[in-house]
């Protein structure tokens, strides 16, 4: 059995879109693992979390994770959004998820059908 090229580019939108969802739900529930998407949201820097309080009231305070760009040169801290993370560590994950399910379609195609006696 031949691989179909749509059904390979069907494997690669479905595993970037599967692996930009998990990269939130990873990036949320460990912090450090969007660190993956470093090298090009903070290229020559380095990224670092960083926080902010609020204090709405006297008795309430909310501490925010942030993640910030911190420049190699002049030490500058740029607070980064969360998409373009979300987008990078997405890709790169999802990228993996279909090198592994593109591993296992060859496998598949290439495996012979049981020959009946």
């Amino acid at each position: 059995m031949k691989l179909k090229l749509r059904t390979v580019l069907l494997a690669l939108v479905a595993s970037l879109f599967f692996g930009i969802l998990g990269s939130i739900v990873i990036g949320a529930a460990i912090p450090s693992a969007n660190q993956i998407a470093g090298p090009f949201v903070c290229p020559g820097g380095e990224m670092k979390l960083a926080t902010s309080e609020e204090q709405p009231s006297s008795i309430l305070s909310d501490i925010f994770p942030d993640w910030a760009c911190v420049d190699g040169k002049t030490g500058t801290l740029t607070i980064l959004g969360i998409f373009p993370m979300v987008l990078y560590s997405g890709a790169i994950y999802g990228f993996i998820a279909f090198l592994l399910v593109f591993i296992l379609m060859l496998v598949n195609a290439n495996k012979k059908p049981a020959t009946q006696s």
